[in-house]
């Protein structure tokens, strides 16, 4: 589930894998980071709709078909907008809770 920064929880857990593999010197590329990345990208719930979930859904697989043609991934970028995104969505379902009520 996504909420109280699982979305932050996530990505900190990769990084701290993708480190240890580096330690190991069998470091992941950017394309193997972000293809793990969209495959936990299934939210419940209220958040399964939620516009940035799709939509980074939407780039991600945009970047990995550009990777495909030799185009560079940052891996870094979608885990930025995957964490600021579901800050945005809990503030913002937070104030229409507190407006419903």
């Amino acid at each position: 589930g996504y909420g109280n920064n699982n979305a932050r929880k996530l990505t900190s857990r990769l990084y701290e894998i993708y480190g240890q593999f580096d330690h190991l010197h069998e470091p992941y590329s950017e394309v193997e980071k972000l293809r793990n990345l969209r495959s936990f990208l299934h939210p419940q719930g209220l958040m399964s709709n939620a516009y940035f979930v799709n939509n980074l859904k939407q780039e991600i697989d945009k970047a990995l078909k550009e990777a495909r043609s030799g185009a560079a991934v940052n891996y870094s970028i979608y885990t930025s907008k995957l964490t600021s995104g579901e800050s945005e969505w809990l503030k913002d379902n937070e104030k229409s809770a507190k407006v419903s009520k």
